[in-house]
């Protein structure tokens, strides 16, 4: 997989079934929403203050950048992707519509059907591996842990409506 198949296979309206367990106080939650993925323009003003920001040294970077919608504007995330061709793996940044970083990832490309995603922030880590089944419906297995214990576990299943 390259990184424009997964920019592919992550656009789109999609269908998602979250389980999650809270191993600490044994409890389940389900959840399903419906989330909107699409390719922000190359132009846009939100990219263009990364660019800025990551300067000209980086240039073998290739960037990407998704707005993730719950379908309300004031539910709205950007995903940016940047990506080092060479090495198969690169970061994500989650920032809001107004540029204020929520949150960091570094994702590696394991194969043509398979990313894995982890992030940490203070004393949580949290990964995620996606396997893209096939261009309309991937699952994902989540887990978060604090202080090398695990706590929570999580099952995605994601079905493309478009």
């Amino acid at each position: 997989m390259n990184i424009n198949s997964l920019i592919n296979h992550i656009e789109g309206s999609w269908l998602i079934q979250t389980t999650i367990y809270d191993l600490s106080t044994c409890k389940l939650k389900n959840k399903k929403q419906q989330v909107l993925c699409q390719q922000v323009n190359k132009n846009s003003k939100q990219l263009k203050v990364f660019k800025n920001r990551i300067g000209k040294s980086h240039t073998q970077l290739q960037l990407y950048s998704l707005k993730y919608g719950l379908n309300t504007a004031s539910k709205e995330t950007y995903l940016l992707f940047f990506f080092e061709k060479s090495l198969d793996q690169g970061s994500i940044t989650k920032y809001t519509y107004d540029n204020k970083i929520i949150s960091d990832y570094v994702f590696f490309i394991r194969n043509n059907n398979h990313i894995h995603i982890k992030s940490a922030h203070r004393n949580f880590h949290t990964t995620e591996d996606i396997y893209f089944i096939n261009s309309k419906f991937k699952i994902a297995k989540s887990t978060i842990s604090k202080n090398n214990k695990c706590i929570t576990v999580c099952f995605s299943s994601k079905i493309k409506m478009n």
